[in-house]
């Protein structure tokens, strides 16, 4: 679980306290969550090459992506306050339900 903890948010913050009471000794902490930190930067790296190489092929692929960027911005953003919305009536139906 060491290994991969770093991949799935919020799990790395568990995995200190587990450890410490299954009574995981602290060098084989340190080994298994250090080869684990660098499994996650090695993807990150990886990625940024993969995607650095295809820049580099297709100049034109960013410049696509700079048109539509502001569109995919205003899309998030209406779509977070349709979600807030529709989770706060939704609670309120409950509420009201419960009374």
């Amino acid at each position: 679980m060491l290994l991969f903890a770093k991949f799935v948010p919020g799990v790395s913050l568990l995995t200190p306290p587990v450890a410490g009471q299954c009574g995981m000794g602290y060098g084989v902490f340190l080994l298994l969550d250090g080869v684990g930190s660098m499994l996650w930067a090695g993807a990150w790296l990886g990625t940024g090459r993969y995607c650095g190489d295809l820049q580099k092929h297709n100049a034109t692929l960013l410049e696509w992506a700079s048109h539509f960027s502001g569109v995919l911005l205003i899309l998030a953003a209406v779509g977070f306050v349709i979600q807030r919305v529709y989770r706060r009536r939704s609670v309120l139906q409950t509420l009201t339900a419960s009374r």
